[in-house]
């Protein structure tokens, strides 16, 4: 009987140590060994602003199609303790996580502006795009992952956003900025 109670012992003491190993290995498996949390891009990363960045576009949608419009980054200013980058075309701002547009105009918070990027620069993100009446709408992060080919090359990784009304879109790609839109497409540009 002895002998019985001692194969039953050394059974079951095996077959604890399958258990107990098993039981390991599922909770070494639950844990979290994916590392640490990526990093979401910042629109620096995504819209370099230097003085000499130069992007030149093509419109090619009606009625403009064909034509061709060269921006370069000419100057900055301070406007109450903010970056100013000022084109020919148009000046910007990144302040508190948001690229702004002024076109024609001198920025200030009355005039009329357009929110190009806000961050988190993730999908799902949204917010007011300008305060335009008749064109305010929502600008809403579809992909941060596109890949997109323009004249001006193929560029990778890119972040696409779209107005919530759907009648808009525009690309960035990093390290070069607008590659293309619903109305226009990078031809070559020059960043620092």
């Amino acid at each position: 009987m002895s002998k019985l109670i001692n194969q039953i012992k050394t059974v079951a003491g095996g077959q604890m140590k399958k258990v107990l190993l098993v039981l390991i290995l599922v909770i070494a498996g639950c844990s979290n060994t994916t590392g640490p949390e990526p990093t979401v891009p910042t629109i620096e990363q995504y819209y370099p602003l230097s003085i000499g960045n130069t992007w030149t576009y093509e419109y090619y949608v009606d009625p403009w199609e064909g034509v061709t419009t060269t921006e370069t980054i000419s100057s900055t200013h301070n406007w109450d303790g903010v970056t100013v980058y000022c084109s020919d075309v148009s000046y910007f701002t990144i302040n508190n996580g948001v690229l702004k547009e002024w076109v024609d105009e001198q920025p200030s918070d009355a005039g009329e502006w357009w929110a190009l990027l806000q961050e988190p620069l993730k999908v799902g993100n949204r917010w007011l795009w300008t305060n335009i009446p008749i064109y305010e709408d929502t600008l809403i992060v579809i992909s941060t992952n596109e890949t997109v080919g323009v004249p001006a090359g193929l560029f990778e990784n890119c972040i696409k956003v779209i107005t919530k009304s759907n009648s808009r879109y525009f690309i960035y790609a990093p390290d070069v900025g607008l590659v293309k839109s619903d109305l226009m497409e990078l031809i070559e540009y020059e960043v620092q």
